[in-house]
């Protein structure tokens, strides 16, 4: 009769149990269930960036090029061996704003929506072409712009533009027809190359790229052609003018792509995005059955496919679908897709290049990104900004949501009474942090990509708020123990928000305090 009140004694004496979890450093996972979903991912990951060590609330961005009448849409990149430049593109015309400020008076009076540099032994130059507007091909020396002195292929129709086999390629509208220059040239007779007979699913050409690939024997370089219905054809050889030089490697279906400028170099391979996700082909491609799960995308393959859905328009004859965006930011260590909402909103699904761990983007509305001079610009409906600046957005506040994956906390099937939280951040400057505790799979965020604004955020949680003032003046790591509101449970999530527009955080772990129980 003594041994169960004995028992019921020493658990009223049981001591906490403290029990650290790292930062989400795996990133936002969109694909696994909640269940199994490792401890260090998250369910929600919004404006923090996942880093190998911690998980840091983004850089901030700034007006660069400001007094446009309408919105910037397009920027366009200058690279000879001397001289750097950057153009934006309204849809009527085009400014040059290397230095900033406020833009001066236009050096075209046309957009430029598809662009290549070129360098041979003559010098360096740029082709830019508007396909929409029946604007002829242009070429651009680092002084004055000219139409491009091209004859055996209509000039106003182009649609991409590649350097490959130290050739020019073009691609037309609503054509299936490759065109190319010879080797080492900028100007002449162009050459067509079919490609009608070679995509069984019929469609468009709708890009061309270089792919740079280990075949066992050294490297080489092979021409990538997409067509408007997903399929990829691969040539390798020399000259394109006969098949004994320059023979099909193969044709696979990966997916349709989301735009024009669906290829994208990435180091030494080559991505393709597509409505199935962001591929390398050099894993995409290693057989004749393609590999989805080597899509970069893998890991936020739900939300990748609701966001494709929503928010895609068929790359078809005439349509220019050329807001899906990519772009490969090396200062920052991170590759970006960007996904147009409306006309003037979007968000940007972000990849550590290091650790490939995603997150979420959302301040940057956009439809064009670019590195210039190893910086990062983007347009805005009213300017053209530089991102990964200071600790702002446009003065105005970054705003950082978290969910974090459910974690048993070292005690697999125990339940749990979860008493103190101790999140272990570095902060520059004091500022307020909002959390919420979640146990056992309550219904999490409903992560909408329609709804990322501030009315969404008392929808967090099911937990009661807390709020902290943590640091101080100066950069410091602070560990301040909070009470801990949340039922009891097997398992607990983690929510954490803030809003500042001083204040550079990163968050390394976060310890549980909490009594143990049985297993019912």
């Amino acid at each position: 009769m003594l041994e169960p009140a004995l028992q019921k004694g020493r658990r009223g004496l049981q001591k906490s149990i403290i029990r650290t979890v790292p930062a989400p450093v795996g990133g936002w996972n969109a694909r696994d269930p909640l269940s199994a979903m490792p401890a260090t991912d998250a369910v929600v990951l919004e404006n923090w960036f996942p880093r190998a060590s911690s998980v840091d609330l983004r850089p901030g961005a700034t007006d660069y090029s400001t007094g446009y009448a309408t919105a910037p849409k397009y920027l366009v990149v200058y690279n000879s061996q001397t001289t750097q430049k950057l153009f934006a593109s309204t849809d009527t015309a085009t400014y040059e704003i290397t230095s900033g400020g406020v833009i001066g008076a236009s050096v075209l009076g046309h957009a430029i929506k598809a662009y290549a540099n070129v360098t041979v032994a003559g010098g360096s130059y740029l082709f830019a072409a508007e396909p929409t507007g029946g604007v002829q091909l242009k070429i651009y020396d680092g002084a004055a712009w000219s139409v491009a002195a091209i004859t055996g292929m209509t000039l106003n129709t182009v649609v991409g533009i590649a350097v490959a086999k130290r050739r020019v390629w073009f691609c037309h509208r609503q054509s299936s027809t490759a065109y190319y220059l010879a080797a080492g040239a900028i100007a002449g007779a162009a050459t067509a190359f079919p490609l009608g007979q070679v995509f069984t699913r019929g469609g468009t050409l709708v890009a061309i790229g270089n792919w740079t690939l280990d075949g066992g024997d050294g490297q080489d370089d092979y021409v990538v052609f997409v067509s408007s219905e997903g399929e990829v054809a691969i040539y390798k050889g020399t000259d394109p003018s006969t098949s004994a030089t320059f023979a099909l490697v193969g044709v696979f279906y990966i997916g349709e792509p989301l735009n024009y400028a669906c290829l994208m170099k990435f180091g030494g391979d080559l991505l393709y995005l597509s409505q199935n996700g962001l591929f390398p082909l050099s894993k995409a491609l290693l057989s004749s059955a393609i590999n989805y799960r080597s899509a970069f995308t893998a890991k936020i393959e739900t939300a990748f496919a609701d966001a494709v859905s929503r928010y895609s328009v068929p790359t078809v004859s005439g349509v220019n679908n050329d807001q899906w965006s990519m772009c490969v930011y090396p200062t920052g260590n991170f590759l970006l897709i960007n996904i147009p909402i409306t006309s003037t909103y979007s968000v940007q699904y972000v990849m550590n290049t290091i650790t490939g761990a995603w997150t979420t983007f959302t301040g940057w509305a956009s439809t064009a990104f670019e590195v210039f001079q190893g910086r990062l610009f983007f347009t805005t409906p009213t300017a053209v900004a530089e991102g990964w600046v200071g600790i702002d957005d446009f003065g105005a506040n970054i705003t950082g949501r978290v969910q974090q994956a459910y974690s048993n906390l070292g005690a697999p099937g125990k339940n749990k009474h979860v008493e103190m939280l101790r999140p272990i951040m570095e902060i520059t400057e004091a500022t307020e942090i909002r959390y919420s505790l979640n146990s056992d799979y309550a219904p999490a965020i409903n992560y909408s990509l329609t709804q990322l604004d501030a009315a969404t955020f008392s929808l967090w949680g099911t937990g009661i708020w807390g709020t902290a003032l943590w640091g101080g003046s100066g950069s410091r790591i602070v560990r301040n123990w909070v009470t801990a509101f949340a039922s009891d449970g097997f398992v607990y999530s983690l929510g954490v928000q803030l809003s500042t527009n001083k204040a550079g955080v990163k968050w390394i772990s976060t310890d549980f305090a909490y009594k143990p129980g049985g297993v019912l």
